[in-house]
């Protein structure tokens, strides 16, 4: 079968339902590789009935629906199920206690694993955009001795901010040469240092900058973003900043950073010199139509300008909408030291299918472009040497599926070849090879119950990825 059917009604994905309009290819675009379907049917009043549509072995579909013929057009309106195989398994265990509160970025220094915590906030509370807002000093940095598996706590009372179940603090650490231990820490987003202040804050400032906290537990801040965005607003969005993970350039005397608010990419000398190495371009797509899909039923007294971004706010006169790309991860590939990968969570939770990896070079430092595209809301990535990069997706079928499953793949780094390895982590928030052996967060979006969990991914079975992707429109 060549060609597709138009699907404008929802896809059971598991527990989920997504609303997503698609153009369904029963054929790879440009390939003489066939799809199997093992039959389609006319049932009663003209249903159709799409039996079990294989795709690369990794996942097969099925849909009914109603096939129109007006206007000498043909239209199939169809529920798809996709059905998942089997597409790689890791066997995780964990290594550390259950009780780390909002677990974030992961690193390695020796045999010391370290886990960024957000923490869960204070009780120093704000109104922000219609929400409370609460400042505490319950972030931290635990440790895991990779050795003996003792954990303890590297360094606590750092910022943390709470809204809702999702806590904003550390996010990341490194260890400097000198044994120095430098915190990434999140926030403020869009709200100003001087609302924190207000509610009785002691250091406000220290939200959105990186921190040296030294082996006696004296706290510097070193540099920070507040400031450069409200100065300069690179992606003129508007204020708002929140670093999210941080790489040593080589030398060891820089860090590169991201800013997940901002959209943008710093570089931070430990003497404090900020420098903007470049801004990720929004990620712009075409309105769904009034009426269609997700953007009906409309409530008649919807005025143009009010509505879903996606809908374009109702209004007949725009053709697409832009949001923003958010940058997450940054990591250096081994063994190349003029290489820096990026990865982006794409911003919206019905841009499926938007999330891209970019690549930086060191020499100049500045992003040079997309390194391979088509996945779904990035969280984080990681290499195991330099031939394999990671990728964590927060949800799979993007971030609009609204579950807590996340999907590992593995991308060859000389062909791009993506193979998905595992579908076993739950609100995992980071990656980190080491040696052969994959380290994540587990349950780790919010609350106090995350872990850390490892896993042997040099023996993993793995699956092959879609021949062509679900998209939403």
């Amino acid at each position: 079968v060549h060609g597709g059917s138009h699907v404008n009604q929802p896809i059971s994905l598991g527990p989920t339902m997504i609303w997503l309009g698609v153009v369904f290819a029963l054929a790879s675009a440009g390939s003489d590789e066939k799809i199997g379907m093992d039959g389609m049917n006319m049932g009663p009043q003209g249903t159709v009935l799409l039996a079990n549509t294989v795709l690369d072995g990794t996942q097969s579909v099925s849909a009914t629906g109603n096939l129109n013929a007006e206007g000498g057009k043909l239209t199939l309106s169809a529920c798809l199920t996709v059905n998942e195989k089997p597409i790689g398994s890791l066997a995780f265990t964990s290594i550390s206690s259950s009780d780390l509160c909002s677990a974030r970025g992961l690193s390695v220094s020796g045999q010391w694993l370290y886990v960024a915590e957000a923490g869960n906030g204070g009780n120093l509370c704000l109104e922000a955009e219609g929400e409370s807002l609460c400042y505490g000093d319950s972030g931290r940095v635990s440790r895991i001795n990779l050795a003996n598996g003792n954990q303890e706590v590297a360094a606590s009372g750092l910022p943390a901010t709470l809204s809702g179940v999702e806590g904003v603090g550390p996010v990341f650490s490194l260890v400097a040469p000198n044994g120095d231990l430098l915190v990434l820490v999140g926030g403020p987003t869009s709200v100003s240092l001087e609302e924190f202040a207000s509610v009785g804050v002691a250091h406000p400032e220290r939200l959105g900058s990186v921190l040296r906290i030294k082996r006696d537990g004296s706290i510097t801040r070193v540099g920070g973003t507040v400031e450069y965005e409200l100065a300069h607003d690179p992606d003129t969005f508007g204020f708002d900043t929140n670093p999210y993970t941080m790489a040593f350039l080589p030398g060891n005397n820089r860090v590169v950073f991201t800013d997940a608010g901002g959209n943008s990419v710093y570089s931070l000398g430990l003497d404090g010199t900020l420098t903007l190495v470049g801004v990720l371009p929004s990620i712009d797509r075409p309105c769904i139509p009034r009426g269609v899909g997700p953007c009906t039923p409309i409530p008649a007294e919807a005025p143009p300008g009010i509505g879903p971004p996606f809908c374009c706010g109702f209004n007949p006169a725009a053709t697409t909408y832009s949001s923003n790309p958010v940058p997450t991860q940054i990591v250096a590939r081994p063994q190349f030291q003029n290489e820096l990968y990026l990865a982006q969570l794409s911003g919206a939770m019905w841009n499926s299918d938007q999330a891209s990896i970019y690549q930086l070079s060191v020499t100049p430092l500045r992003i040079t472009g997309p390194f391979i595209s088509g996945f779904n809301s990035i969280i984080a990535i990681t290499f195991d040497g330099p031939s394999y990069l990671y990728v964590l997706e927060q949800n799979f079928f993007g971030l609009g599926s609204f579950g807590g499953t996340n999907r590992l793949s593995r991308v060859t780094m000389a062909n791009k070849a993506v193979e998905y390895i595992s579908t076993n982590l739950n609100y995992a928030t980071s990656i980190l090879a080491v040696n052969g052996v994959l380290y994540a967060t587990m349950n780790a979006l919010g609350g106090c119950a995350a872990s850390v969990v490892k896993a042997d991914i040099r023996t993993a079975s793995t699956g092959n990825r879609f021949p062509f992707p679900i998209s939403a429109i």
